[in-house]
């Protein structure tokens, strides 16, 4: 698996120990200080620095079940120096990937992004991280069609979970109800579906496995907790389950640029449900808050 020191991708190395597998983590540096979450033995951290070239041979060598990519250099906005990580990243390290899974026969479930398809499914995506995570796609469809590669893209939106260090928006909400601080926001239209990370993590497990038993995926289809709401409607809903009120300041931040109002609708993953409620999931954020 790739980003396996990412907030996703720490809870997936996690689920995946839970769920039996071995798993190995190709990353760019393999010292300690990388890692947010638990370290995995020294013998199953590869690390290639940015030289793309040593991932065939490393999975030709591994032959593993299945290729897990999490792994992408991420941001709504891009300063001109950005160019090389966002396309190494999203574009470079996606395609080496194919290359080695097409050549050893072993599929490959990727993360995605509903950034990549614009305001409800239309226009263009929203950032250049979209933008580079969406030219992958047709590399993919050139492997799929003529070397084979059994391969799909699972589409996230808004993932939530205990321990995040990103500071997101569900986050956010949860501290002001906890200790009673404004929230600058902006005025709330923009919807969303919040999915736990515990919930994320398995479906990529589930992919792999649906792979294993030779079962069919479309090549892009959502991953989502199951609900949409506004923002506004999300704040409501902590403060039904916190019992506290978010003293939030609607209106007193802009939207960025490419805000997405409307997440895309696709096929879903299929036979995959998740396992967590969204008010169970703030219940427990609020939890380890105290």
């Amino acid at each position: 698996m790739t980003g396996a020191n990412g907030y996703l991708g720490t809870t997936l190395l996690r689920r995946l120990a839970v769920k039996g597998w071995e798993a190995h983590a190709l990353v760019r540096a393999a010292g300690a200080s990388a890692w947010r979450g638990e370290v995995p033995p020294a013998e199953r951290i590869h690390a290639i620095g940015t030289d793309s070239r040593a991932i065939g041979p490393l999975v030709s060598r591994l032959r593993p079940t299945a290729i897990l990519h999490v792994a992408a250099a991420g941001r709504i906005s891009h300063e001109p120096e950005d160019l090389p990580s966002l396309i190494d990243a999203n574009i470079a390290l996606g395609a080496a990937l194919a290359e080695a899974a097409a050549t050893t026969d072993t599929p490959m479930v990727i993360a995605g992004s509903y950034w990549e398809f614009g305001d409800g499914g239309k226009g263009v995506a929203n950032s250049l991280y979209a933008a580079t995570k969406s030219a992958l796609d047709p590399i993919l469809a050139y492997y799929a069609a003529m070397r084979g590669l059994r391969r799909t893209k699972l589409v996230l939106t808004d993932i939530y979970g205990p321990a995040d260090w990103r500071n997101r928006l569900l986050s956010l909400l949860v501290a002001a109800a906890r200790d009673g601080t404004s929230l600058d926001l902006t005025d709330g239209r923009q919807e969303m579906e919040p999915i736990h990370v515990e919930d994320a993590a398995d479906a990529f497990i589930h992919a792999a496995e649906l792979f294993i038993r030779g079962e069919d995926i479309p090549a892009v289809v959502s991953v989502n907790g199951g609900i949409r709401l506004s923002l506004r409607d999300l704040a409501a809903r902590v403060e039904r389950v916190s019992g506290k009120r978010i003293a939030a300041r609607w209106g007193t931040r802009p939207y960025p640029e490419g805000q997405i109002f409307t997440p895309v609708r696709l096929p879903p993953l299929p036979s995959w449900q998740p396992r967590h409620d969204l008010d169970s999931g703030i219940a427990s954020l609020l939890a380890e808050a105290r």
